[in-house]
């Protein structure tokens, strides 16, 4: 007797577009779930760890900007900028730590797009991103600044670091999103990118999207920034980073040409060198803290 296709096999069959979106969803769900917090998870996090950030917004541009920041307003000023997709607890562990709070006071910011910046209404310009983190350096230039950019958030942190040369002292760039001609796409990227994959995804990942497929006219439209950065800055790059290419740490290296700066590249490292070397992170941070005070 022969056994009948099951109603899946079918649905497959017929629409295999919404198929491969179906899946989509799931694949992306799933594995952006793990790097999301509710307000019960960030409740129960500061119940064991202080202490806890205060919350503010500010209007810029015609959006609304929020960040979190914890220290002392007198100590130098540290200013995350996460990837995408993100959000401001993606540096959650930093802005409670008792080492870094003895030496700075930390910011970190939903980015355009994300969180309570304004989910979903994607900002695809790395200038305007760059426009919309002005008033925080305005805000706070009455001490050095350091700028530590992950990601895609790399970019946009180099960008602001190229306008403020007076007022940013330094910059760190992990795992920076840098070359327009190694920007890197999936077999899913270009259905996720879809009307019928906007409509079945999170604002956030179509918020990422929009950015990744605006991302290679962006950098080429920046490159002549990076000769603008003149303050100390480090590079960090793994080797093992799947979600950029690795390369990207050595063209950052070479484009930094009247920085006084120092590439690591790490072997062994993925592309989250945040999360998983947070020692050598503060180590980086204490390495251009001392360079600004010699400056």
């Amino acid at each position: 007797m022969k056994r009948r296709p099951s109603k899946l096999f079918y649905f497959i069959h017929f629409y295999p577009t919404t198929a491969l979106l179906a899946l989509c969803a799931i694949m992306l769900g799933s594995c952006y779930g793990k790097f999301v917090m509710s307000d019960k998870e960030l409740q129960a996090y500061y119940q064991t760890h202080h202490p806890k950030p205060s919350f503010h917004h500010y209007d810029t541009m015609g959006r609304s900007i929020f960040y979190a920041h914890s220290g002392n307003h007198d100590l130098p000023l540290l200013i995350f900028l996460h990837g995408a997709p993100g959000r401001w607890y993606g540096y959650i562990d930093y802005l409670s730590d008792s080492f870094l709070l003895q030496h700075f006071q930390m910011i970190s910011v939903d980015r355009p797009g994300y969180g309570y910046s304004g989910e979903g209404i994607a900002e695809t310009s790395i200038s305007c991103q760059a426009e919309y983190l002005q008033p925080i350096i305005e805000r706070f230039s009455h001490v050095p600044i350091i700028l530590i950019g992950r990601s895609y958030g790399g970019p946009i942190a180099s960008f602001v670091t190229a306008m403020n040369q007076s007022k940013v002292k330094a910059l760190l760039l992990i795992s920076n999103a840098a070359d327009p001609r190694l920007e890197k796409f999936w077999w899913f990227s270009k259905p996720v990118q879809s009307k019928l994959g906007k409509l079945l995804l999170r604002k956030s990942i179509n918020v990422s999207s929009d950015e990744k497929f605006s991302h290679q006219n962006e950098l080429q439209q920046m490159l002549p920034r990076w000769q603008q950065i003149t303050q100390p800055t480090i590079v960090l790059q793994g080797g093992k980073d799947i979600i950029i290419n690795p390369y990207n740490g050595k063209f950052t290296d070479s484009m930094l040409v009247n920085a006084p700066h120092e590439y690591i590249f790490l072997p062994q490292n993925g592309h989250l060198i945040s999360n998983e070397s947070p020692r050598l992170i503060k180590e980086c941070l204490m390495e251009l803290l001392l360079n600004i005070s010699k400056g």
